[in-house]
């Protein structure tokens, strides 16, 4: 029987429920690493718990959920494993006491966790959660402070030092540039041991793209962090190592496999002075304004890069619309094939909707980034830096960041 709790999990919690090939997964990475005992913080049924007992009958287990309904389902999952020592609490794990209702446990050796995914209202206990993790500075702002923090601030704080964590998370968290102080903070305060990236679908009735992130406690700062890409069919992919640096920029597999082996020839739009703009029209208004505007739409599918806009009669004027002229790069901020909509103006001038960047690049470099970034080898890397389920979308930062690969 469904649990009376699940409308809510799957709406307020937004909760994505665990394949048992993830858990499998998630518990295969604990190598050379027999924990006594495991926390699992927002179990729900025990998908992440059952693995781990599947591996260590003996382990201890104890398990934190706030929904009542799944008390009898849990004990009865991990019961199937042979494990006898496990210990289930109905508890809000956004309560800053829960190490206090813990204690009696002292630190745990290993601690798994999917945690929801959605941005709580602030409020300010959680400001207690943050700094017993020492992650009080991490966030720029409380708006920043997402639900998958709080989880991995509450297991930091009841794990041992030298304690593993296996979270998953979501893109933003791995990808985001507005995360980077974040990712810093847990590279210096730790040791990244691993970053997973999980194929779409791995979790049921949804598409995000999420992560498998490994790290030990208070061992770091960390110096190098292994990148793997997981498929249900090949398996785990061979690693890529990358700097701490370059893990605080992004940590996933997809975007550095791409960019390493041309790492010594790239640039970047924010070195040469590109100036990247999106439209002043959304694709609401576009329909209404009475006269042409350059949308994703536009881009079509026998399209080979150049922009022609003599046609048009006239460009009525305004004070806020953003204009493409010859030799500004257009290209799709948001779409699901975004990373083949790249074109450049040749001739003549057209406002666009805010669905379109306009990238405005001294003159000498105009023509050598539009062909890179229409090779293969840019289609591929501007897949590889979207975020997004279904549409997909490119920010602003991560474009000017983006390595490019020329020839002057």
């Amino acid at each position: 029987m469904a649990s009376n709790f699940a409308s809510k999990r799957q709406g307020d919690l937004n909760r994505f429920y665990t394949r048992t090939s993830v858990g499998d997964l998630l518990a295969s990475q604990l190598t050379d690493f027999e924990p006594e005992s495991v926390l699992d913080l927002g179990a729900g049924e025990g998908s992440l718990s059952v693995a781990i007992a599947r591996k260590w009958s003996t382990v201890r287990a104890v398990t934190v959920d706030v929904d009542p309904d799944v008390v009898e389902i849990i004990h009865k999952n991990i019961e199937t494993t042979g494990c006898r020592n496990h210990f289930h609490h109905i508890e809000n794990v956004f309560d800053p006491g829960l190490s206090n209702t813990l204690s009696h446990y002292n630190f745990f050796d290993l601690a798994v966790c999917n945690p929801p995914f959605f941005r709580p209202k602030w409020d300010r206990a959680y400001a207690q959660i943050l700094q017993g993790a020492d992650l009080a500075m991490a966030c720029r702002s409380t708006a920043e402070v997402t639900s998958e923090i709080l989880f991995l601030a509450q297991n930091l704080r009841m794990l041992r030092d030298g304690g593993r964590l296996v979270l998953i998370v979501p893109d933003g968290l791995i990808t985001g540039s507005r995360m980077s102080a974040f990712r810093q903070a847990i590279l210096t305060a730790h040791r990244l041991n691993s970053v997973i990236q999980l194929p779409s679908h791995s979790f049921h009735d949804t598409e995000a793209r999420c992560f498998i992130l490994t790290l030990t406690k208070n061992e770091g700062p960390s110096k190098n962090v292994q990148l793997f890409r997981y498929d249900p069919d090949a398996g785990i992919s061979e690693p890529i190592s990358i700097s701490s640096d370059l893990a605080q920029q992004r940590m996933d597999f997809d975007f550095h496999k791409v960019i390493t082996s041309d790492a010594g020839s790239l640039i970047t739009l924010r070195t040469i002075g590109a100036e990247i703009k999106r439209g002043s029209f959304s694709s609401t208004e576009k329909n209404f304004l009475g006269h042409y505007a350059f949308h994703t739409t536009d881009f079509s599918s026998n399209f080979d890069g150049l922009l022609n806009f003599d046609s048009l009669t006239s460009t009525p004027a305004k004070t806020n619309q953003v204009l493409a002229e010859p030799g500004d790069i257009l290209m799709a901020r948001v779409d699901r094939n975004l990373h083949t909509k790249v074109g450049i103006v040749v001739s003549g001038q057209a406002p666009i909707t805010d669905c379109v960047y306009r990238v405005r690049l001294p003159k000498q470099y105009q023509r050598s980034i539009f062909e890179a970034l229409r090779s293969p080898k840019g289609t591929a890397t501007l897949l590889a830096a979207t975020k997004g389920v279904g549409a997909r979308l490119l920010g602003k930062t991560d474009l000017l960041d983006l390595p490019i690969h020329i020839t002057i």
